[in-house]
C-alpha cells in the first residue's frame, strides 16, 4: 500500500483560486478520514490465528498475520496555521488588484 502525505499548501497554491474553497473542503475531509482511521486502528478486532492455522497453510497465516501487525498509521499532522495564512495572503492580493 502506498502512503502518501498531501501538501496542503502546495495544492493550494496550485489550484484555481475558484477552486480553493472545494480544495480545503476535500482537505477537510481528508483529516476527517483518517481521523477516524487512526482512532479505528486501536480497536481493530483481535484475529483468532490458531483457527486459521487450522484450515490454512500455516505458511500463508503467518504472512497475513504480520501484514496485519504491521499496520501503522502515519501520525496526523495539522498544516491549518499555514493554510490560513496562505488564505489570508490571498485576501491581501485580491485587495490590493
Amino acid at each position: 500500500m502506498s502512503r502518501r502525505v498531501v501538501d496542503w499548501s502546495k495544492a493550494l497554491l496550485k489550484c484555481h483560486p475558484e477552486s480553493r474553497k472545494a480544495v480545503l473542503e476535500a482537505r477537510s475531509s481528508h483529516e476527517e478520514f483518517r481521523r477516524i482511521i487512526s482512532e479505528s486502528i486501536g480497536s481493530r478486532p483481535k484475529f483468532n490465528w490458531e483457527q486459521y492455522e487450522r484450515v490454512l497453510p500455516p505458511q500463508f497465516v503467518a504472512e497475513q498475520r504480520a501484514k496485519v501487525e504491521g499496520l501503522q498509521m502515519p501520525p496526523l499532522q495539522d498544516s491549518s496555521a499555514k493554510l490560513q495564512e496562505i488564505a489570508r495572503n490571498e485576501v491581501a492580493e485580491v485587495h490590493h488588484n
